[in-house]
């Protein structure tokens, strides 16, 4: 799971210099502009209402939404690492990537600009856009990978809190019941050897009679 975590962080830093999956207009001082060619710049230039805003070949300022993912995958990179170091049971590692990743998805995505990824509901938040520096007008909830981040999410619950320590719980007691039987095995084996051994004795002590 960190590999998967790691790589798509670099992924993400591939979107960026592509220009894909870009972030909402903002007013923030920490925005990315996209050149001329950019997916992001193409989209605007596509849209009446937005090609105004478009200026010397360059998008406004937008949300760095793939840095902020890119960022969040190398900090969850970080914790599964350390999270494997630690004790824990079979499959919470998988349970905590699902929890982290389908969490920090679900929160970047508040920022995303392109609306052709699809929404299951629209719903608008203006404090929540104006907290961020978006437009009154931008869609805040709930987009299609939002709803995939919160499956993801449930999952992750399940497999950490649930899955995880019952299969665990199952192969204690699993492995209690096998070192039970090996160990009447070889109850039954000593007895065994025992028992040809007492079978034995006589025969020896009649051969040496007269």
């Amino acid at each position: 799971m960190p590999a998967i975590a790691i790589s798509h962080a670099f992924g993400r830093l591939g979107c960026l210099g592509a220009g894909c999956c870009w972030g909402e207009l903002t007013t923030l001082p920490f925005g990315v502009s996209y050149p001329a060619g950019s997916f992001a710049y193409n989209e605007l230039l596509e849209t009446p209402s937005q090609a105004s805003l478009l200026v010397d070949n360059h998008t406004p300022l937008m949300h760095a939404t793939q840095l902020y993912e890119s960022f969040g995958e190398l900090a969850l990179f970080v914790i599964l690492l350390v999270f494997i170091t630690r004790k824990h049971k079979h499959g919470q590692v998988v349970g905590l990537w699902f929890m982290c990743y389908g969490l920090w998805r679900f929160l970047t995505e508040i920022t995303r600009g392109d609306d052709a990824r699809g929404y299951l509901y629209e719903v608008v938040v203006t404090p929540i856009n104006r907290a961020f520096a978006m437009p009154d007008a931008h869609i805040t909830f709930l987009s299609t990978s939002q709803s995939i981040a919160l499956v993801l999410i449930t999952m992750g619950v399940f497999i950490f809190f649930f899955l995880a320590p019952w299969l665990d719980r199952r192969n204690a007691k699993q492995g209690t019941i096998e070192e039970v039987e090996a160990s009447a095995s070889l109850s039954a084996q000593n007895v065994a050897a025992q028992s040809v051994a007492v079978d034995d004795k006589p025969a020896k002590v009649a051969l040496k009679s007269p």
